[in-house]
């Protein structure tokens, strides 16, 4: 145990300091510890302390994106999917996002999906919405609903031409453009998507 560690267990069992500032020092301890076998009892503890539910869906968002780091896909999922019950509605598109992940790369695209889905559905302001887009039309176009992916990628394309995603929008517009055999839109698109300074 080191020192620091040793200093947060004192003011932990400090009978004076409130549950709010140990689940505030639960999670400062955790987020500096660099071992995830260390600091996932950390961030279980600063949950299980904290009353706010919002603070709970923050740690409990820390939780699942190490998990995912780690490769537990299932595990982030469910743990995403807690915390989105509770989270604030700031934090709900990261949340979605975060299971959107999770299910893509364990093949869950139904899941993957739905998330992509409601984030374009209900958090239309989000700043992750042109991300959850394109995303979603990946997985169609690797579902073979083409018309469905080029009805989703125009829509990047027209909502979202400053975003860094826009690029790639227009690449896949132009790649399902060629597979369909209209030539030109493929052409225009390719050519403005391998031009873009992004």
């Amino acid at each position: 145990i080191d020192a620091a560690e040793e200093l947060a267990m004192k003011f932990l069992n400090d009978p004076k300091v409130s549950s709010s500032d140990k689940a505030l020092m639960l999670e400062m301890t955790a987020k500096h510890q660099a071992d995830p076998k260390k600091s996932l009892p950390l961030w279980r503890a600063a949950i299980k302390t904290a009353k706010n539910p919002a603070d709970k869906a923050r740690m409990m968002y820390e939780v699942a994106t190490g998990l995912e780091r780690e490769g537990k896909f299932n595990e982030a999922i469910t743990e995403y999917q807690s915390a989105l019950k509770i989270a604030s509605a700031k934090l709900k598109p990261y949340l979605l996002i975060g299971i959107a992940s999770c299910a893509n790369r364990i093949n869950r695209s139904d899941v993957a999906l739905s998330a992509f889905s409601e984030i374009l559905k209900d958090h239309p302001n989000s700043e992750l919405k042109p991300k959850a887009a394109l995303r979603r039309a990946e997985i169609l176009i690797r579902s073979n609903k083409g018309a469905e992916a080029k009805k989703a990628l125009e829509d990047v394309k027209r909502q979202f031409p400053k975003d860094p995603e826009w690029p790639r929008a227009l690449f896949y517009l132009g790649y399902i453009n060629y597979a369909n055999n209209q030539w030109k839109p493929a052409i225009e698109n390719l050519k403005v998507a391998a031009n873009h300074p992004g």
